[in-house]
């Protein structure tokens, strides 16, 4: 099987999504979901772009974002972060509310193996 991961992330428009759209932000995102962070990238891809064709790749380009991870990164990493409390002490409370993070068989595969260690 081949490992894709790029930066520590599941792979590069993961990455590249976070880095370009989100980071530094995390204080106003925190407890979005990731339904809602595809549709703020969607929107932002779609304002006032006329080029059908550059439209088109962004969105093929966004389909591989594991969304579900920079939902739970935003949420659990640097919530604590913004608040000053250590990420660990929150790591209980936001495996309660996985449920609250809409994710595709893919990405409850990945964030399975999140919580076992294995990614």
């Amino acid at each position: 099987m081949e490992d894709n991961k790029y930066n520590g992330w599941t792979n590069y428009a993961t990455w590249r999504v976070n880095l370009e759209m989100f980071d530094g932000d995390y204080e106003i995102l925190e407890g979005y979901n990731a339904e809602t962070l595809k549709s703020i990238v969607e929107e932002m891809l779609e304002h006032d772009n006329d080029n059908t064709i550059t439209l088109s790749y962004a969105l093929a380009f966004i389909n591989d974002v594991n969304w579900y991870e920079i939902a739970q990164h935003i949420n659990r990493d640097d919530a604590g972060a913004v608040i000053g409390i250590d990420a660990e002490i929150l790591t209980p409370v936001f495996d309660d509310i996985d449920e609250a993070f809409p994710a595709n068989p893919a990405q409850k595969a990945w964030a399975g193996a999140y919580k076992r260690g294995a990614a």
